[in-house]
């Protein structure tokens, strides 16, 4: 929690060291949510599918998680939304673990595929298993309770149009970082980068904007290797 806090995402004067002054300057919500997402990828410390290395997946999902928040920070005065924007960017991935885990052999399959075709690893994904880690990241954090809006965020971030959102908020923030991270810095990446909607940014009027997101990206990514 506390390398967390002290990474790019937070932009901290001060370092902290200890947790409960985390708690004081954060807040026990955001506390709680950061928590629960280390928790969640503490679970598959050994992943059994060799080419899915748990720290890079990791790395990708705080950046993705910070370059969410900074995009809705710059755009809209919600801190609210900010928050869930950066919580929806470190869990949208969650859906590769949970089937690494519980179907390695057919998972391995999927990257091979995805590899070999050069296509994207959530289309191999609907190819070989007939769902795809979006879908079943989304279920899973409906399960749990999640708000709407980070499990909307999840289950669509690589098609945002299929989600109800007709403005700027997390998914559209995780959509677009997720896919610029992936153009710019290929970490966790397998197969084809994922495409990013231009067509959905346009009808939202958000196209002119891309600009200034692909140097957020770049900034975040910046500042985050100096961290990890």
């Amino acid at each position: 929690v506390l390398q967390v806090v002290n990474s790019a995402f937070y932009a901290l004067r001060q370092q902290i060291s200890n947790p409960a002054h985390a708690v004081v300057l954060l807040g026990l919500d955001s506390i709680r949510l950061l928590v629960l997402s280390l928790h969640v990828f503490q679970q598959f410390e050994s992943l059994p599918v060799r080419n899915l290395r748990l720290k890079s997946l990791w790395r990708h999902s705080i950046m993705v998680a910070t370059a969410a928040k900074r995009i809705i920070e710059l755009e809209m005065e919600d801190p609210r939304t900010a928050d869930r924007a950066f919580m929806a960017g470190l869990l949208h991935d969650v859906g590769k673990l949970v089937l690494a885990v519980n179907l390695p052999k057919e998972y391995s399959e999927v990257i091979k595929r995805a590899e070999a075709g050069r296509i994207e690893l959530h289309q191999a994904e609907a190819e070989v298993l007939g769902a795809t880690h979006a879908e079943v990241g989304g279920y899973l954090l409906g399960i749990w309770g999640l708000p709407d809006t980070i499990v909307m965020a999840t289950a669509h971030h690589h098609h945002p149009q299929a989600g109800d959102e007709r403005a700027l908020g997390p998914l559209v923030a995780v959509h677009a970082c997720n896919a610029l991270i992936c153009e710019i810095s290929p970490l966790a990446r397998i197969g084809a980068p994922p495409e990013l909607d231009v067509q959905h940014l346009a009808v939202l009027g958000l196209l002119d904007r891309l600009p200034r997101w692909r140097e957020v990206v770049r900034e975040t990514i910046a500042q985050e290797r100096g961290v990890w």
